[in-house]
C-alpha cells in the first residue's frame, strides 16, 4: 500500500541485468518519479533506500516543490537537507549517524564520500526528518534542474512516517541488504 509514483519528467526505464533477477529502476539524468500529493507531513519521517549510482558527482534524492529537499550529494560544501529538519544518515550498516540539516556538521561532500559509486548497492537510511512544511507532490531522484539528478539503479524505497528505533531501523537495513 501507499501512495502512487509516477513519471515526473521522462519514464525512467526498467532494467534487470543481473540483479538477482529483480526489476529495478535505471535512471539516467531526467528520469524522476513523484507522488500526486503530499507523501507525508509527519514532523517524524524514515527513509530507507536501496540503490547503486552510475556517478556520485553530485543529486538529489528526495525534493519536494517548495524548495526541500533531502539526501545531496556531490562535490559542494553545501547542506545535504534543506527545510527537512536534521536527518540522521546510517550507510551501509554503520552503527554511528551522519548528521544532515540545513545547518548541520557534514556537506554533501561528506556524503558523497560515504556512497560507492558503480560498486554494487547501498543502503541508506534516513531518520530524525521533519516534512511537517513539505506541500504538494514529492519528487524522488531529481532536483528542477537536471544538474542535480540521480543517475544509477534504484531498487527499493520505504518510508516511515515516525521515527523507527534503531532495532527497526537495523532489521529494515538488513532486509534490502539481504534482498539485493
Amino acid at each position: 500500500g501507499g501512495k502512487s509514483l509516477v513519471p515526473e519528467n521522462t519514464s525512467p526505464h526498467i532494467a534487470s541485468a543481473s540483479r538477482n533477477g529483480k526489476d529495478v529502476l535505471d535512471v539516467a539524468n531526467d528520469d524522476a518519479l513523484r507522488t500526486v500529493g503530499s507523501l507525508t507531513t509527519s514532523s517524524q519521517v524514515s527513509i530507507i533506500t536501496a540503490f547503486d549510482l552510475e556517478s556520485d558527482s553530485q543529486g538529489v534524492m528526495f525534493y519536494n516543490s517548495n524548495s526541500a529537499y533531502v539526501a545531496s550529494f556531490g562535490t559542494t560544501s553545501t547542506s545535504i537537507d534543506v527545510g527537512a529538519g536534521t536527518g540522521q544518515y546510517y550507510i551501509n550498516g554503520n552503527t554511528t549517524a551522519f548528521v544532515g540539516g540545513d545547518a548541520g556538521p557534514n556537506t554533501r561532500n561528506d556524503l558523497e564520500a560515504l556512497i560507492s559509486a558503480g560498486t554494487g548497492w547501498n543502503i541508506m537510511a534516513i531518520s530524525e526528518l521533519d516534512f511537517s512544511i513539505w506541500t504538494g507532490d514529492f519528487v524522488f531522484l531529481r532536483y528542477p534542474s537536471s544538474v542535480w539528478a540521480c543517475s544509477g539503479l534504484f531498487a527499493d524505497l520505504i518510508v516511515v512516517p515516525s521515527n523507527v528505533s534503531t532495532a527497526d531501523r537495523q532489521k529494515l537495513e538488513g532486509y534490502l541488504a539481504h534482498k539485493w
